[in-house]
């Protein structure tokens, strides 16, 4: 079977959840006895190159919109991709996760099944990474009728509805689609990401030390307000367990703000900011403890690669209008491999990490548990054979079956 990854971006040019599961996906295909190959707007026009394992990664290149059709940037690019997708050659199946590029393919080469797997969802992640920044009055309303984010809102629904199969990273993922399509509930399954996925740093790279008896918390994010950081802070200065150290691993526009919170609570000393980083597994082995205080996550990429290693995790709940967070019972069930707590009170995330501090077995527990159901339900290798079985059902143009949806829906135990 010839398998085409459709992409926007390329890891490790750029690091982020959607680029790690095409290339962990794609890899693992490959060792499934797929022909891969990776077209992506990551890679220049015309560019072609070869992975280790075998992989054809084809460029599609990234236009350029011009400043003052910037609020057309998604159909400026979707029009892009049509023109390139045109010239390449024919696939058996292509996933997708990028609804713009789902659109410009079925534009371009409709003969081919596309499967749209998205990382998330525009409808359930918009007010906190799609602001409405269109300027004043009238001009400003009416850009908000048209602008990017209505292009992908539309192209969304696009490819929820033609897409040969949908597949969604979490149970929170899958109901957020069916409020968009509810008629596609027919050809959603859910596929959980993995955990066993090693991004090897450069081996120059020194990793910190661990504090010896103390507390050592990792968390790994993007440097945004969604990440909601600056909620982090505040509960680690309420942890009373000394010593203690709070590891801080990515980069992004938060950066020097999020400093400045961390001196004016005084926290310069047990706060490190390890900018971005590629050694995740060895920070990891190094912690005693993950923490998640994302708003919104569809299916965390890094909470996983931590339940991995066997630590166990703090994340927050779920709660209307505050947070929206697929980890929550989903993959870090509360009180077994982990504590999940309320997104409001800085108190509760800093009492949770004193009680993973203190109390040693307890930790050891959770982390063995993690690490058991990391085992169980969330592998790399078990997401590309539920993904290949996807494709075979787009190839043979069938509805999924109840009896295979039921068998690929983790059980919440």
């Amino acid at each position: 079977m010839k398998v085409v990854w459709l992409t926007q971006h390329l890891w490790p040019r750029n690091v982020g959840g959607v680029e790690v599961r095409a290339e962990a996906l794609s890899r693992e295909m490959v060792r499934q006895g797929c022909q891969v190959e990776i077209w992506t707007t990551g890679l220049g026009e015309g560019r072609v190159e070869m992975t280790a394992d075998g992989r054809r990664v084809i460029g599609l290149g990234r236009p350029r919109v011009p400043k003052a059709l910037w609020t057309l940037a998604p159909l400026w690019r979707g029009g892009h991709a049509i023109r390139r997708l045109w010239s390449l050659g024919p696939a058996d199946v292509v996933f997708c996760p990028d609804c713009i590029l789902v659109c410009a393919f079925l534009a371009a080469q409709p003969t081919a099944p596309i499967i749209f797997c998205p990382g998330g969802t525009i409808h359930g992640s918009r007010r906190w990474i799609f602001p409405q920044v269109y300027g004043e009055g009238l001009l400003g309303r009416l850009r908000s009728l048209y602008g990017p984010v209505r292009q992908l809102q539309l192209a969304e629904r696009v490819a929820l509805r033609r897409a040969a199969g949908v597949i969604a990273v979490s149970g929170r993922v899958r109901d957020q689609m069916l409020r968009i399509q509810h008629q596609i509930a027919q050809k959603v399954r859910v596929i959980y990401s993995g955990g066993d996925f090693s991004q090897a740093g450069p081996p120059e790279r020194i990793l910190p030390a661990a504090l010896p008896g103390g507390l050592t918390a990792l968390t790994v994010a993007r440097l945004d307000a969604i990440k909601n950081l600056a909620h982090l802070l505040r509960a680690w200065k309420l942890v009373r367990w000394s010593p203690r150290r709070l590891w801080i691993a990515g980069n992004g526009p938060q950066m020097e703000s999020l400093q400045e919170l961390a001196g004016s609570l005084g926290l310069t000393d047990n706060v490190v900011f390890l900018g971005e980083r590629l050694d995740i597994r060895g920070l990891l082995e190094r912690a005693d403890v993950f923490v998640l205080p994302s708003l919104y996550e569809a299916c965390p990429l890094a909470l996983l690669e931590a339940m991995t290693t066997g630590l166990p995790s703090v994340t927050l709940a779920s709660v209307p209008g505050i947070s929206n967070v697929a980890a929550s019972g989903e993959l870090n069930v509360d009180g077994v491999t982990g504590f999940v707590v309320d997104p409001t009170d800085p108190a509760a995330m800093a009492a949770r990490l004193d009680m993973l501090a203190s109390d040693d077995p307890l930790r050891q527990r959770m982390g063995q548990a993690a690490a058991s159901r990391a085992q169980e339900h969330f592998t790399w290798s078990r997401a590309a054979s539920a993904y290949l079985a996807a494709a075979q059902e787009a190839l043979a143009g069938r509805a999924l079956r109840p009896q295979a949806k039921k068998s690929w829906r983790l059980a919440n135990a």
